[in-house]
């Protein structure tokens, strides 16, 4: 064989291999995209829905207190009324 004809086999053979591994990390990068993985836009969006979650918690919350705060001043209204009624004396001769 002609020494011209070995480089070009040689480099035939190496610009095979090389679009071939081309070839397959390029098939290798298609396939992870389809896989998919958290994409940023999808993570953005779930960070947004979290922080939305947060704040009517932190609402929620705020609203409890004041419930559990009503609560406790009905309670204490309620126990004074009640003491207040055992300590009124009963009317003589009234129906009690």
């Amino acid at each position: 064989m002609p020494p011209g004809e070995v480089i070009v086999a040689i480099l035939v053979t190496i610009f095979s291999f090389v679009t071939l591994w081309i070839a397959m990390g390029m098939r290798a990068d298609r396939q992870k995209k389809e896989r998919g993985g958290p994409k940023q836009a999808a993570l953005d969006a779930v960070e947004q829905r979290l922080a939305r979650l947060e704040v009517a918690v932190d609402d929620m919350a705020g609203a409890l207190t004041q419930v559990a705060d009503g609560q406790q001043f009905l309670t204490k209204l309620l126990a004074e009324r009640a003491a207040d009624r055992v300590a009124l004396p009963s009317a003589p001769g009234g129906n009690a």
